[in-house]
């Protein structure tokens, strides 16, 4: 059975209480993982999971908790041997056959070897993106894309341990001043990667309140609140970290170009 965590803060009852209502509707099993929100929690975590993060200081503190707060259930995944994780925002809302894809496993384990490293994003933002056709089966009438295109967000996804062991490994390594929000590196950063396959179900089964309603949201968006807060990154990179750099733009360029015939779409929710 696939395992779903829903990250929230403890005392946003609002959209606890948003969350049962979402879940229990289709009988779908849910955990809460307190979401990381102060210095101290920070800090404990940073140090524990991945130590650089702590000098990163161009991330707000609500951005660093949100980043810290994903990569703890990674963790978890890995701690408790699960061969992939069901990971969701607290202000999602769940497409009518959610409960298809989020109460077994089977069909990751139909269409997915056990040792893939993948991110299967399961939301959609109402952005144009572009997405490309992969040998997979429709299952209950959504398939699995190819993501090509950035479509930021982290409202859900799932992941598998073996993407969880080589992510945890590529941030180890990374250089202080690559560091971004958890979304632009799930879902831009990650997508001209050869060794993790990025994909999208289309239609979308979640999709965040702010995006569904935006005129009418009364959960808002807590991460864009503190994105506008955070400091100005100055980089302090040094010659290796900039050819590094300009080697992941030219990337990105190449993947651009091959992908150019690729049309933008909206991804649906349904």
């Amino acid at each position: 059975m696939l395992e779903n965590y829903i990250i929230s803060l403890a005392t946003s009852h609002t959209r606890r209480q948003h969350i049962f209502s979402q879940f229990n509707s289709k009988s779908i099993p849910f955990s809460f993982f307190d979401a990381i929100s102060s210095s101290e929690q920070l800090n404990s975590a940073t140090t524990r999971l991945l130590p650089l993060f702590s000098e990163v200081d161009y991330l707000s503190l609500g951005e660093k908790g949100c980043f810290m707060s994903h990569i703890s259930l990674w963790q978890h995944c890995l701690d408790q041997n699960l061969p992939y994780i069901g990971i969701f925002e607290d202000d999602i809302w769940l497409g009518e056959q959610a409960n298809k894809f989020l109460t077994n496993d089977s069909w990751l384990q139909e269409f997915f070897p056990i040792n893939e490293p993948f991110i299967i994003r399961l939301e959609t933002v109402y952005e144009p993106c572009q997405i490309k056709s992969m040998p997979r089966n429709s299952y209950h009438n959504h398939q699995i894309y190819k993501l090509c295109s950035p479509h930021h967000g982290t409202g859900g996804y799932i992941i598998s341990q073996a993407a969880i062991k080589w992510l945890l490994s590529y941030l180890r390594n990374t250089h202080l001043d690559d560091f971004t929000p958890i979304d632009v590196l799930m879902f831009e950063h990650l997508i001209p990667h050869t060794k993790i396959n990025v994909y999208q179900l289309n239609p979308a089964i979640c999709i965040q309140e702010a995006i569904l309603h935006p005129q009418e949201s009364s959960l808002g968006s807590q991460i864009e609140v503190e994105r506008s807060k955070k400091n100005p990154h100055i980089s302090k990179r040094k010659l290796p970290q900039k050819i590094k750099r300009e080697i992941t733009r030219l990337k990105k360029q190449i993947l651009r170009h091959i992908n150019r015939r690729i049309p933008y779409q909206v991804i649906p929710f349904k």
